[in-house]
């Protein structure tokens, strides 16, 4: 790198800062975690219903808890309660009369916690418009019609890798290698969450904002930095807050909810943050495509 691209990178870092508080990201990013933890019980109910259809009631339960073993201990709990949730209403199970997915016709009861959890995704994809300066253009249907495929591709992600991960021993198992398979596990699903994580990013950054996207490549820093950042935040969140924080202290029984908003506000303050900085990036370098490419 020479002095002058390290120049050039000190004031995209710079002006990434100033758009950082002109976009008021850490109040945006506490507004998202909201209507994220809203959508959190029908997401995962949503979610089990995904892994009942697609591998089975049984391993759609262990698929839930191992994706609930890759959160931060302060989140795990509340997770761990809407997965609880989440499998009383399966209609997969046969109990569809017992909770979020019962008291409808299964259809109807898919749909209603299909829009429930978009909730959460709407609220990002509104966030990103703030970040790139751009009007919700897109009418009702076609919003909707993204943020809804968004959700569900996600989920669907979320199944898939941790799905692999699940897998994971009984393949190496077979292939004679079973004294080691924990361990292996153990260190994959770091690099599988953030290749997931990478890749819902790149998405996200891609067809959230309200903007061309023509020239707008898959992989970009933003997104790379982001995923990195997501799963280090994940891997050291719990021990952060248990040494220096005190939230049992301060809020007693409640420590538990105020953990996981503030992990969902963290994670959605560095999502927003590295999109500033890919929206930096795009302006003043066109490095992602023209300069003043015009909006659809």
């Amino acid at each position: 790198m020479t002095r002058s691209d390290g120049s050039r990178w000190l004031a995209i870092l710079r002006t990434t800062w100033a758009e950082i508080g002109a976009d008021r990201a850490s109040i945006v990013a506490s507004g998202v975690a909201f209507r994220v933890a809203l959508a959190l019980f029908p997401a995962v109910a949503l979610l089990i219903w995904i892994g009942s259809r697609t591998v089975g009631p049984e391993e759609a339960r262990s698929l839930a808890r191992m994706l609930s073993e890759l959160l931060p201990d302060a989140s795990r709990s509340i997770v761990e309660r809407a997965v609880r949730a989440a499998l009383r209403s399966n209609p997969a199970d046969g109990n569809a009369e017992a909770g979020w997915l019962g008291g409808f016709a299964p259809v109807a009861g898919v749909l209603i916690t299909l829009w429930s959890a978009n909730t959460g995704t709407k609220a990002l994809f509104g966030a990103l418009n703030i970040v790139y300066d751009k009007e919700e253009t897109r009418g009702f249907v076609r919003r909707n019609l993204v943020t809804l495929a968004f959700t569900v591709a996600t989920l669907v992600l979320l199944v898939a890798v941790v799905a692999a991960l699940a897998a994971s021993p009984s393949v190496l198992s077979h292939l004679g290698v079973g004294v080691v398979a924990g361990t292996v596990v153990r260190w994959l699903r770091w690099p599988a969450l953030f290749a997931g994580s990478a890749l819902a990013l790149a998405l996200l950054y891609r067809y959230a904002p309200n903007r061309n996207r023509e020239r707008w490549p898959l992989v970009t820093v933003g997104s790379t930095l982001a995923a990195g950042l997501l799963v280090l935040g994940a891997a050291l969140f719990s021990w952060f807050t248990a040494r220096f924080m005190g939230l049992s202290a301060t809020y007693g029984s409640l420590s538990t909810a105020v953990a996981f908003l503030l992990w969902l506000w963290v994670d959605f303050f560095v999502v927003l943050a590295c999109a500033e900085l890919d929206s930096t990036i795009e302006r003043q370098t066109g490095l992602y495509g023209a300069r003043n490419t015009p909006d659809p």
